[in-house]
Parts: C-alpha cells; sequence; structure tokens
C-alpha cells in the first residue's frame, strides 16, 4: 500500500494560477485561555500569499476587516452590474477636490465616504469620522504654518460640502464611475513585523499588503504584497516601529497579482464562507469551555462565602 503523500498547503481556501500565483490561506486557532465565545484566538488571520517568478511574497490579514472588505467589494460589483451613469457634472469640490497628500492622496470627499462605507443606522459614519479628523488636522496645520492656509482651506471647504450631501444621494452614486482615474482602495496594511521569525543580520521581517480595484481595467483589481527586513523598535508604549529607512534592500520581495472584479469577489466570498464555517464548528466547544469556567467561579465563590460564614 502507497503512502499517501503529505498536504503542502492543509490551510490553503483558494489560489488563482497563471504565470504567477495568488493563494489564500485560513489560519485559524481557537481561544481556549478566556472569553471563549469569541471563539478564534488573536493568532487567527488569512494569510495572502502571491508567488512571482518563482519567490513567495507573504502577508497576514486579520479577520476584523472581513465585514467591510466584503460590503465594499460586494458594492463594486454591484455597481458594475448595474452600471447606472452618475450625474456628477457636479462641480462642488466635495466630487472634483482631490487631496494632495497622506493617507487620503488623490481621493476626492465623496470617494473617501463612499469607500468607507459600512452597515448600520450610519453607513458612512466611518468615511465622516476620517474626514472630520482630515479637517482638524489641517485647520490646525493652517494655525500653525500660515503659508499653508489658502491651500488647507481649499480642503476643508470641500469636506464642508461633504457633510452638506443627503445620505439618499450618496446611496445613488455608482462608485466605480465616481473612481474613475483614481484607486480604490480595498486593503491596506503596512509595515508589520512578525517577531516570532528569525532575524537577518540583526533585522526583523516586516510585510506590506495592499488590494485595489482601479476601474476600467480588463484586471482592476490588484494584489501587491511586500516582504523586507528591517530594525523593529519597541517603544515605550508597548508598541512596535519599523525604521523603514533602515530595510536592508537586499532582501525585499514584492508580489503583485492582478484579477477580474468577479475573482476577487469570490475570492472574498470563500473567505468568509470558511469563517463562519471555522466559527460553527467550534461554538459548541466555546459555549462548553464558558459553562464549564462559570461553574467553576461560582462553586468557589460559594466555597469562599461558607468558609467566611463558618469563621
Amino acid at each position: 500500500m502507497e503512502d499517501k503523500k503529505t498536504p503542502m498547503y492543509p490551510y490553503e481556501i483558494c489560489s488563482l494560477v497563471r504565470k504567477k500565483t495568488f493563494a489564500v490561506e485560513a489560519k485559524f486557532s481557537q481561544e481556549t485561555e478566556d472569553h471563549f465565545l469569541k471563539v478564534h484566538n488573536h493568532f487567527s488571520r488569512f494569510c495572502f500569499t502571491v508567488i512571482d517568478n518563482g519567490k513567495a511574497a507573504v502577508s497576514n490579514v486579520p479577520l476584523d476587516i472581513l465585514e467591510s472588505l466584503k460590503i465594499k467589494s460586494e458594492e463594486l460589483m454591484r455597481q458594475s452590474v448595474v452600471s447606472k451613469p452618475v450625474e456628477t457634472g457636479k462641480t462642488s469640490p466635495a466630487y472634483t477636490f482631490r487631496f494632495a497628500g497622506g493617507n487620503l492622496k488623490g481621493k476626492t470627499p465623496v470617494e473617501v465616504l463612499l469607500e468607507n462605507k459600512e452597515e448600520g443606522e450610519d453607513p458612512f459614519k466611518k468615511g465622516k469620522d476620517i474626514l472630520n479628523k482630515q479637517y482638524s488636522w489641517l485647520k490646525d496645520s493652517s494655525e500653525k504654518n500660515p503659508k499653508f492656509a489658502p491651500a488647507n482651506k481649499k480642503a476643508m471647504d470641500a469636506i464642508v460640502e461633504a457633510a452638506k450631501i443627503p445620505a439618499e444621494e450618496l446611496e445613488s452614486i455608482n462608485v466605480a464611475e465616481v473612481a474613475t482615474g483614481s484607486l480604490v482602495s480595498l486593503v491596506e496594511i503596512k509595515t508589520r513585523p512578525l517577531m516570532n521569525r528569525p532575524m537577518v543580520n540583526g533585522k526583523n521581517f516586516v510585510y506590506e499588503v495592499f488590494v485595489t480595484y482601479e476601474p476600467g481595467k480588463n484586471y482592476p483589481v490588484n494584489v501587491t504584497v511586500k516582504n523586507f527586513y528591517a530594525p523593529v523598535k519597541k517603544l515605550e508604549n508597548g508598541m512596535l516601529n519599523v525604521v523603514v529607512s533602515e530595510t536592508d534592500p537586499a532582501t525585499r520581495i514584492t508580489g503583485s497579482f492582478d484579477m477580474t472584479l468577479e475573482e476577487w469577489v469570490h475570492v472574498v466570498r470563500v473567505m468568509d464562507e470558511v469563517e463562519r464555517g471555522y466559527y460553527l464548528t467550534h461554538a459548541a466547544a466555546a459555549f462548553k469551555m464558558a459553562e464549564t469556567a462559570d461553574k467553576a467561579r461560582r462553586d468557589a465563590s460559594s466555597a469562599k462565602a461558607v468558609v467566611t460564614t463558618a469563621e
């Protein structure tokens, strides 16, 4: 009887193979120490890998972005199918002004609202919070550096105009068309170190992963994963700071993979189904652990009360 071949990718949930390869793994593990009903512990994550020219670039994607990722991806698909032209002959700076720098570089205030849409009573709250934070920063910058005030005022006016747009109008906007000529960011994870990997010349392994959607392309969704080694310093507050300026250039690996929007939506759907399946599979055990722990706590509390009374 022949020995069974040992599986090489036991956690892989989907992959796309052309001249390059893109693969997703579900590296999940159950919470068994405390807070059992969370089911997942803090090690649970998805892993994105892009293999390009025989070199693999790897990254982690946290579970907590899955829901918003699903909503944004499905909205892009819905808009691409409906293809309803939007009357954006709107001259408001909320639609026309593009931020010149920072995390919002190249985006209009309306794009910020649409790209951060979530489910809830106010689906645009996250986008509004981002714009409000930008407004506060611009105002502070103008006060500290008056020479920037004229340029900052244009950005601030655009944010104010965006705040006046009714939710109904935002809901009717075709995000794919509004974003024409600019990228829609779906995943953006920068400079995350993996401290459990062996160091190389005193430097730690660092990864970045970006997923963007650029309408008008045959393969509009791009996944880019970057790996490199750089020094990592632990700050007083416990946070880890990657010293990017001291990156070892010889260790840089970049993998980039383009796909259709249909392929990407399928990837996200599989991620969602696997996560839900894991949760349901382990929920019974989680409830059992929670009940056992709660009973032990109550028994210990009762025993302590009996001893106190006897004394």
